[in-house]
């Protein structure tokens, strides 16, 4: 993890009269749109265990982060397949009632928390790869942003603060450059997440029956 803070070399050369204050809150939310947009922040969790007839999770994301998409669940050695509520089978989720079984699928009910189906028959292992953003009240980011992105970061800030025409920084002109820049930097980066995706899949050993 980087501090934010190192980020500003990037953003107050361009300003005159912001505070580091502004300037911290303007990278963290653009480090937040950036992950949002391009799922290039990704982490695979620490193991948690099921717990016979729970159907429900809560993913604890690593400190300062918070968890934006599931990407990929393994329930023991299996992957599981990603489901959308409106998939689920009738009657088959969130209810104890529900047969119980090895869990074969997954479900974001919200953000950080996980749903399975079907539900736990018994203790079983689950490993999750999820997208992750930074809070609010961040400190710190993805080394990733800083080593890979820390110009489209500070694009995203340079566009907030350019933005805000009642001060004296303010400059609509440059907001809308470094705003177009800031939206090529997350195009990239969606790409190049697609494509770490599909590697990670390719690697990926069928198990023999």
């Amino acid at each position: 993890m980087v501090n934010v803070s190192e980020f500003r070399t990037y953003v107050t050369p361009h300003l005159i009269g912001v505070s580091d204050m502004l300037v911290d809150r303007a990278i963290v939310d653009a480090a937040i749109e950036f992950c949002e947009g391009s799922l290039i922040v990704a982490e695979t969790f620490d193991t948690f265990t099921t717990a016979i007839g729970t159907p429900d999770y809560d993913l604890d994301a690593p400190t300062g982060q918070r968890v934006i998409r599931v990407m990929r669940a393994w329930c023991d050695a299996s992957e599981m397949t990603a489901m959308a509520a409106d998939d689920m089978p009738l009657g088959a989720y969130g209810s104890v009632s529900s047969s119980l079984s090895r869990p074969q699928a997954f479900h974001e009910i919200s953000a950080g928390v996980m749903g399975l189906y079907p539900i736990p028959d018994a203790a079983y292992t689950v490993t999750i790869r999820a997208a992750l953003k930074p809070n609010r009240n961040a400190t710190q980011l993805a080394d990733v942003l800083w080593e890979g992105w820390a110009d489209t970061i500070a694009d995203g800030a340079l566009a907030r603060l350019y933005g805000q025409l009642s001060q004296q920084w303010g400059n609509t002109a440059l907001s809308i450059v470094h705003t177009q820049r800031f939206r090529v930097g997350i195009n990239r980066a969606l790409i190049e997440a697609h494509r770490q995706f599909t590697r990670a899949e390719a690697r990926i050993s069928v198990p023999r029956i």
